[in-house]
């Protein structure tokens, strides 16, 4: 589960095991990631995730796995839950307010040459 953490680790950075356990294993893909970098959080995208993350082993070494939750669609997009503590962070809030429209016309365009 996303836990927003003060150290050990990016913008980007999930915990796997509880991030108290010295060595808990985690990733942090603020720097650089494979292809699992890009399973957005699902909230205003679907109801519900349709991947989550599990940790397997490979000759003793910790891998994460993605799990689909359900059958996936070709080109639909996997959807992982970051977590509460990671949504109420960093997606709760005012929405962003675009700046009114002003209205220009065609001969205050830079470089327009309407003559």
């Amino acid at each position: 589960v996303g836990k927003v953490t003060e150290r050990g680790g990016g913008e980007y950075s999930a915990h796997l095991e509880s991030h108290t356990i010295l060595g808990g294993l985690g990733l942090d893909a603020q720097n650089f990631g494979n292809e699992a970098r890009t399973i957005n959080h699902y909230r205003g995208i679907a109801e519900e995730p349709n991947v989550v993350m599990k940790i397997c082993y490979v000759e003793t070494l910790p891998r994460v796995m993605i799990v689909c939750r359900r059958d996936i669609a070709v080109e639909e997009e996997f959807l992982l839950s970051y977590g509460d503590e990671y949504a109420n962070a960093y997606l709760s809030g005012p929405k962003p307010v675009a700046p009114p429209a002003v209205a220009v016309s065609w001969n205050e365009l830079a470089g327009a040459d309407c003559d």
